[in-house]
């Protein structure tokens, strides 16, 4: 069996050379048709296909079916735009061939309508908006992920396959405005760029070692041009650009409320999406548009149409989503956009009926390749949330509030234990969200406190608030104790962390740099009221800052340990350079029993840890040793706060992730 195996190589070997060696029309097709079907070698056998149809198109028979072969090749390499253009040829110049161009009209009939490839059903992911199809429509990278941890996996539409890609791990962001992994593929398909854990990193597609390029504390977006430039948003607050093999540190492009960067062809202009507020329209009137950037200067230009995040679709095609929500989704539309000024011509067309999109991040689940195909996800009808009240051993332990649609997020509980205080990201007024409270006793909605924000912390008494607002005349976080008391206005982007016990001071952080502060309420013996101290200002991040009850202390988490965050201890006022370390094995949002004996942490795999605090009458303090209480199962690290005693823990406790399949079309264009 194998000498005859052989023998057979053998043969269709030495048919190749002699037909390589042939000028004839027919030994020429014949070399194409073994390389396209027995060596499976398409790209080979494409060049000798198109020789025939230009040095023989005279013999109408051979070049007609030279013409075919070269539409099956496009069609087997996933791009029916080129496939379509040979078989437009054969109806429009080889009337004579009946049965060819009988096949020929076959083939654009069924190109005229969509064809649905694939629906991919995918593992349940918190992250439905991760995926990208590769440049040639031939594969489609998605996020898995649980808890905030999972990975990327690959899907190859040509086997059906889905498989994690070895060393594409993720670790999902604990401050991003939405968490994504947000995958993007390199103009070659051979690497993928994504985030995770508060960095834009880089891997083959193949699998491998992730290769760190920038920080990206809360990312939103980015995109490969083929000169090898990454442009990304690392913030919720800029566009940066960075060169796709790490050689150089990132640098900004322009500032804004800008997300989801898209090259245009010519490798130098790209899309995004912006968000303003119209200072005249007042707190939470917002302005969603879609603009053009470029790589040489900070220039940016709105598209005249009001929308989510677009996406670029070969030849000259925008996608956009227009409105916005969560569900049911919104519809998708295309319309023209001329390349040389940069500006959309035409009118908008309908697409689709129903895609996914989120007013958070302005992200819309629509992914295209320069092959035609296009994926997406439709309407996502995300789980509701749930606060529940858990002690020490995750055992229920109080009232259960009411599930809430509107994706609440960053509850803190008042010093007296009543209410507690917690941003809604969907569901709201603006797309920055807004602050509500609740009754601690019987789950009882309260009130709205302010629109344009998430976070807001509590005075020692539990009678004064302060939120990290969005003011209408800049899209920038501002510290204020009510929507018309700015505390502090900032361009940099910052957000509320803790009030000290004594009311003196507000401990905030900076969103970009990861940069902890202390602004002095009231004037002391050596701070001026209104005046930012620094608390940890290094190279590292340093996020989700604690006072400690005496208000001597700041617990925080740092990347500054191989970028992996640690929980710290630091005297204040002080330096990092005096700081201890709490956690072993990593860490995140720290928060303090009410007496100050013990810190809780998240760990790496989310569960709840408690350390022992001693503080010494010498001003020192003594650290336990970390141990798990329970698993917390959170898909965000400040998803908790603990009671002032510290047996129970205030939960934001997600339901069941219904996560729709990833649609693969081609011949979308034929749906307008």
């Amino acid at each position: 069996m194998r000498t005859r195996t052989a023998a057979i190589l053998l043969l269709l070997f030495a048919t190749t050379i002699l037909l390589a060696q042939s000028s004839n029309p027919r030994d020429l097709f014949q070399q194409a048709l073994v390389r396209q079907t027995a060596n499976g070698d398409i790209h080979g056998a494409i060049p000798i296909y198109e020789r025939i149809v230009r040095d023989f198109s005279s013999d109408h028979p051979l070049a007609a079916k030279a013409l075919v072969q070269l539409g099956r090749c496009y069609e087997l390499l996933g791009n029916p735009v080129k496939a379509r253009i040979y078989y437009q040829q054969i109806v429009n110049n080889y009337s004579d061939q009946t049965d060819i161009v009988r096949d020929a009209r076959a083939h654009l009939e069924a190109a005229d309508k969509p064809d649905t490839l694939r629906n991919i059903a995918t593992p349940p992911t918190d992250d439905p908006f991760s995926f990208a199809i590769s440049p040639d429509g031939r594969s489609v990278v998605f996020a898995v992920t649980a808890a905030g941890l999972g990975e990327l996996w690959l899907h190859d539409l040509v086997t059906g396959k889905s498989a994690p890609i070895a060393g594409a791990n993720l670790e999902r962001s604990s401050i991003g405005p939405s968490g994504d992994a947000a995958p993007f593929w390199s103009p070659d398909g051979k690497s993928i760029g994504f985030f995770s854990d508060q960095k834009l990193k880089r891997i083959a597609a193949t699998g491998g070692t992730a290769k760190t390029l920038a920080d990206a504390p809360a990312p939103a977006g980015g995109t490969w041009s083929q000169d090898g430039v990454i442009v990304f948003t690392p913030s919720v607050f800029g566009l940066y650009r960075v060169p796709a093999d790490g050689s150089e540190a990132a640098a900004p492009i322009a500032m804004g409320r800008y997300s989801h960067p898209q090259f245009l062809p010519d490798g130098k202009h790209f899309l995004f999406y912006s968000l303003t507020v119209a200072a005249a329209a007042g707190v939470g009137q917002t302005s969603q548009v879609l603009r053009v950037g470029s790589l040489d200067n900070s220039e940016v230009r709105p598209l005249q149409v009001q929308a989510l995040s677009g996406a670029f679709a070969s030849p000259d095609q925008l996608l956009y989503a227009a409105g916005a929500g969560i569900a049911p989704g919104a519809a998708l539309f295309s319309r023209r956009i001329d390349l040389q000024s940069l500006e959309l011509t035409g009118t908008s067309t309908p697409l689709l009926d129903r895609v996914a999109v989120t007013s958070v991040s302005g992200a819309v689940a629509v992914s295209t390749s320069a092959s035609g195909r296009l994926a997406y996800r439709v309407g996502l009808s995300l789980p509701d949330r749930q606060f529940v009240w858990l002690d020490r051993k995750g055992q229920p332990a109080g009232v259960s509030f009411l599930p809430d649609p509107s994706s609440p997020c960053c509850a803190r509980i008042s010093a007296d234990g009543r209410t507690i205080a917690f941003g809604r990201t969907a569901a709201s007024s603006s797309p920055f969200g807004s602050v509500w409270t609740i009754d601690n006793a019987d789950g009882a909605q309260a009130r709205r406190l302010g629109i344009g924000a998430q976070v807001a912390v509590w005075s020692s008494m539990g009678s004064g608030i302060v939120l990290g607002l969005l003011r209408p005349e800049k899209p920038v976080s501002n510290l204020a104790s009510g929507p018309s008391s700015i505390l502090r206005e900032s361009a940099d982007g910052e957000q509320p962390d803790d009030w000290s016990r004594d009311g003196r001071f507000l401990l905030y952080e900076k969103i970009a740099g990861g940069d902890l502060m202390a602004l002095p309420l009231r004037p002391g013996s050596s701070q001026q009221a209104g005046v930012p101290i620094p608390v940890a200002q290094t190279p590292a991040a340093e996020r989700n800052g604690r006072f400690s009850p005496g208000g001597n202390w700041v617990a925080y988490q740092s990347n500054a340990v191989g970028g992996r965050n640690e929980i710290f201890l630091q005297p204040f006022p002080g330096s990092p350079d005096n700081r201890q370390r709490v956690s072993i094995n990593g860490g995140t949002s720290p928060a303090w029993r009410g007496d100050g004996h013990e810190l809780f942490f998240l760990s790496p795999d989310f569960h709840l840890m408690v350390v022992t605090i001693k503080f010494e009458e010498d001003g020192g303090v003594s650290i336990g040793t970390p141990a798990p209480l329970f698993p917390a199962a959170l898909p965000i690290g400040s998803e908790y706060d603990a009671s002032w005693e510290g047996q129970r823990f205030l939960i934001n406790r997600p339901g069941p992730t219904n996560t729709p399949p990833i649609i693969v079309i081609s011949n979308w264009s034929r749906s307008k």
